[in-house]
């Protein structure tokens, strides 16, 4: 009984102590960042493009990887860069994109700590969310939509649901409808630690280098109100 009572009390204490830092680092000794994000496809303007928040710094530099013609993927929990190297080869090998993350997933050492989401030229999509995110404080999953995938960690409960459902109804661009499905998950609870970064990266086959979106929020108490304006501006 005491034993139980000083676990409590040190868990109490930490959570005040270290309010910037979330349990699952603590505990795994890692720099955990919660984090949600899209990923979708417009067949029409032959346009990939992903919408990514954290409660950390600087979300949209290793989160987000887009080859416009071969396809798009968001890595984000413990992000690793090698899946879009080894996911963007397989793709252009012929795979689709369940068989390109698949592969990727293979050569990883610690996919349990990884959420991945992508799509390719075709508009196929896949994602996986590794099984130790379900520990982690918060809802941890994703959801696959028509030429969209929605994924987070240490979320809202509904943040997903509301995410999907503001980017079928959205009307605009597919950067102005990702980016309404990144504020609705926002609306809707978003990350249980907070936020401070969000970025957004829409490439296309036929776009001119001026029409290839990448804007960035790095550090900011109102990243999607920020984000929101840098697209304002670019239209």
């Amino acid at each position: 009984m005491v034993l139980r009572f000083n676990t409590l009390l040190f868990f109490f204490l930490l959570s005040h102590i270290c309010p910037s830092q979330n349990l699952p680092s603590l505990i795994l000794d890692r720099n955990i960042n919660s984090t949600f994000s899209i990923v979708g496809y417009d067949k029409n303007t032959k346009e990939w493009g992903i919408a990514v928040a954290t409660n950390n710094l600087g979300v949209g530099n290793s989160t987000i990887y887009i080859e416009a013609g071969v396809g798009a993927f968001s890595v984000i929990a413990e992000t690793e860069p090698s899946y879009a190297v080894n996911g963007f080869a397989q793709l252009k090998a012929g795979k689709n994109t369940e068989q390109a993350i698949q592969f990727a997933k293979e050569k990883d050492e610690t996919p349990e700590y990884r959420q991945v989401s992508g799509i390719d030229s075709k508009g196929n999509t896949f994602a996986f969310t590794g099984p130790s995110l379900k520990y982690w404080k918060g809802f941890s999953g994703h959801r696959v939509g028509k030429n969209y995938v929605v994924m987070g960690n240490q979320l809202a409960d509904n943040v997903l649901f509301a995410m999907a459902n503001a980017f079928e109804s959205a009307q605009g661009t597919l950067a102005q409808r990702l980016l309404t499905s990144l504020v609705a998950g926002q609306a809707a609870g978003g990350q249980i630690n907070g936020k401070q970064s969000a970025a957004l990266v829409v490439k296309g086959s036929d776009n001119a280098w001026y029409n290839q979106i990448d804007l960035r929020v790095d550090h900011s108490k109102n990243p999607f109100g920020d984000l929101q304006k840098l697209v304002d501006y670019h239209y």
